[in-house]
């Protein structure tokens, strides 16, 4: 983004900001810690996981057959149905494959390369009810796959994820952008859920963590949003965006659409940052799900 002491926005907007005192009034309420931000309990995680698997299930349903053919719509379904079968795959041969000294429910990039291909190839029937297979298995596994370093599960995964943020953070993001990706992929309403504000909290709480910069404002507007302070100290910055451009844009997913005000700098670098947003996205930051 180039600077400007007007801030950064798109055409026709106006800056939220062209100082300190504009940032500290912007909607008169005091920015809530995003360190602070709590983690999701695990049975209200999975239903947010479940939510948005069966509203990908329903929408995949819904498409005409020249939809699935639609740039993006095939992609975003067999990723998702890939993370939930990395998720619920391999109960049953846990113990045997433990005494024979082999990782459980492993998936190596290898073999996802080799599903990506048989899936890809299936009809919209199968692919539809891969997708209702393997989310039921991705939610009822939780509770027994609790604790533990989350490379048990998925091998190449960094020291310092554990399971329980990979099911009460990454998994619900994941299947919330595939979802969100699946409906603007095939020119459908993304509408709303619940359980949006939630998965906005963890986004920003992600940031937070792996943000050791100047105290910046994040404004994220409508029903789901909120005020937060990332970093320590005075804010030097404010950015204001929607929901779902913020989530998208901390993820890598879309182009930056959000207005800035105060330091420019400090502003767009925090905008440059990218948390985890699907548990087999190995290179990405390290954001620990510290209670």
């Amino acid at each position: 983004m180039p600077s400007s002491p007007e801030g950064h926005r798109r055409p026709g907007q106006q800056p939220i900001s062209t100082g300190l005192a504009g940032i500290a009034s912007v909607k008169g309420a005091a920015p809530f810690p995003a360190a602070a931000i709590p983690r999701p309990a695990l049975p209200h995680a999975m239903g947010m996981l479940a939510s948005e698997y069966e509203a990908a299930r329903i929408l995949l349903g819904r498409l005409e057959p020249a939809g699935w053919w639609l740039p993006g719509v095939r992609e975003a379904a067999v990723s998702m149905i890939l993370d939930a079968e990395q998720a619920g795959r391999n109960r049953r041969l846990v113990g045997r494959l433990r005494r024979a000294g082999l990782l459980p429910g492993t998936m190596t990039p290898a073999r996802r390369e080799r599903r990506t291909e048989i899936l890809a190839g299936q009809t919209p029937e199968r692919l539809t009810a891969e997708l209702a297979f393997w989310a039921r298995r991705a939610v009822h596994a939780a509770p027994w796959r609790r604790g533990g370093p989350a490379s048990r599960w998925w091998p190449g995964v960094p020291e310092g994820y554990d399971v329980d943020y990979l099911f009460r953070v990454l998994l619900p993001r994941s299947a919330w952008l595939y979802r969100t990706i699946l409906a603007s992929a095939a020119c459908q309403p993304a509408g709303s859920s619940p359980h949006d504000a939630e998965i906005v909290r963890q986004a920003v709480r992600d940031l937070a963590g792996i943000w050791h910069g100047p105290a910046v404002i994040v404004e994220i507007t409508g029903q789901a949003g909120g005020r937060w302070l990332i970093g320590d100290g005075t804010a030097a910055a404010v950015v204001r965006t929607t929901p779902a451009s913020f989530v998208r844009l901390v993820t890598g997913h879309t182009a930056a659409e959000a207005e800035i005000g105060g330091d420019a700098a400090a502003a767009s670098a925090l905008l440059a940052v990218r948390i985890p947003w699907t548990p087999l996205g190995l290179c990405l930051p390290l954001a620990r799900a510290a209670d």
